[in-house]
């Protein structure tokens, strides 16, 4: 949608969150009237500016009288009195991509784009390419993006929920891993949110997709990368077409799967080097640069900190049994105690379970909603553990200051959502953080 066709629309913007809040400061500033516009949102909005605001039960009650909507991406579409709209809604992203004409590298992966995307960012920064980073893991892109001014490159981080029912148009779209999650947002229906993942390479002038996912693709001309591909890493080298471009001795990122993101990011560098500017060698000696002292992003196998003995260590952000899976293989033998559980999204626990019983891990600590999941399929095993159900963080780490061996780590990583006890991730990670020093 083109900014010139809001201006004598009825607008609805649905959720007045961060950047529902965005969305109405950037209608003000591109000549939309006061009267034009209605703030929707479930609970009481603070300021609402001087703009018409529909709060609380009412909230979603006479939607087909607009002629946009404008819906963060927090809500699902799904919803029957949204569903019956479809045709209406809109968002920030699509209006990034109707607007601005320039380069975008869109990223999208269920885990592991936020590395990603910092990743390309800082290469692409340090070969003295003009990038700028915008998505999930900065402010709305409407704030931050001059739609009449052109970057180098965009390097955008997408979500399933951006990428729902639009396939934008891009010059490079990446698609890592997926698997199971945010799947009650996407209708209950794990087709669903794979097909939004894939919208990110079905607009893209160039491809690149993990390799496990090649089953799985429609689209054609893809470059993969993995543990095979057009861009392997393999034996603790990063290759393009078989040949070794660096290797990982200096690299900082401990674990296997940023390693998998890393032979992406060369991916991305080699593709952009074949586009005229910068050349190969300058993408990719920057690169190197960049992970050589890139430690990783808060609340992925963060330190929290040693106290009596006991080293805390924050994966508040793994919120599914695959991305705990390759944090329990980062600490392995050294894991003490590990926190799981917390809000339920329907994964299925079985094989989580027979992973945490070949790794003998011993002492457990389970919050509702899913602790009663995991110690099912724990149980049916016959694994030998201990464990206890809290429903509360300082219950958590007093069992884990009793039962972890001094120079063991108490891992926070939780394989589900945070949202039965926290509003997010991050409360989690600070309930964590300052008990354990609190307590210890």
């Amino acid at each position: 949608m083109q900014i010139s066709e809001l201006q004598d629309k009825k607008i609805a913007i649905l959720g007045f969150g961060l950047e529902g809040q965005s969305t109405l400061k950037f209608l003000l500033k591109n000549g939309v009237s006061k009267e034009n516009i209605t703030l929707l949102d479930q609970k009481d909005i603070a300021d609402n500016q001087g703009v018409e605001a529909v709060t609380w039960e009412e909230y979603l009650s006479g939607l087909s009288r607009f002629d946009k909507i404008f819906k963060t991406p927090g809500i699902s579409p799904y919803h029957p009195k949204i569903a019956r709209n479809k045709e209406k809604l809109t968002s920030q992203v699509e209006v990034f991509f109707a607007n601005y004409e320039w380069k975008v590298i869109g990223v999208t992966a269920t885990k592991g784009k936020s590395t990603t995307v910092t990743l390309i960012h800082e290469a692409l920064k340090g070969a003295w390419v003009d990038s700028k980073l915008v998505g999930n893991i900065g402010q709305p892109v409407l704030d931050e993006i001059d739609l009449s001014k052109p970057h180098d490159y965009v390097v955008y981080e997408l979500s399933s929920f951006m990428l729902e029912w639009i396939k934008p148009k891009m010059e490079i779209g990446l698609l890592g891993n997926v698997f199971r999650c945010h799947l009650d947002w996407h209708n209950d229906d794990f087709e669903v949110y794979k097909m939004a993942k894939h919208n990110v390479l079905e607009g893209a002038k160039y491809r690149i997709s993990n390799i496990k996912l090649i089953p799985e693709l429609k689209v054609p001309h893809v470059r993969y990368f993995g543990a095979d591909g057009d861009y392997m890493y393999k034996g603790g080298s990063f290759m393009i077409h078989g040949q070794e471009v660096f290797n990982d001795q200096d690299v900082l990122l401990k674990w296997e799967h940023n390693r998998i993101n890393i032979i992406s990011v060369v991916g991305v560098m080699d593709i952009i080097s074949q586009t005229g500017w910068p050349d190969r060698q300058l993408l990719l000696d920057s690169l190197k640069k960049v992970v050589a002292s890139f430690t990783g992003l808060p609340h992925r196998l963060q330190e929290v900190g040693t106290f009596k003995g006991v080293t805390f260590v924050d994966d508040s952000i793994s919120t599914t049994p695959e991305s705990t899976i390759e944090a329990i293989k980062t600490y392995d033998a050294s894991i003490g105690t590990l926190l799981l559980g917390w809000h339920d999204y329907g994964f299925e626990f079985e094989s989580f379970a027979k992973f945490l019983a070949d790794k003998k891990i011993k002492n457990i600590v389970f919050f509702p909603d899913t602790w009663a999941a995991i110690k099912k399929a724990l149980d049916k095993l016959g694994h030998t553990y201990n464990s206890i159900s809290v429903d509360s963080m300082e219950k958590a780490i007093k069992f884990a200051y009793e039962n972890t061996k001094a120079w063991q780590v108490v891992l926070l990583s939780c394989a589900s959502p945070s949202f039965s006890m926290y509003d997010n991730y991050k409360q989690r990670w600070d309930d964590f953080k300052n008990i354990a020093k609190k307590l210890g």
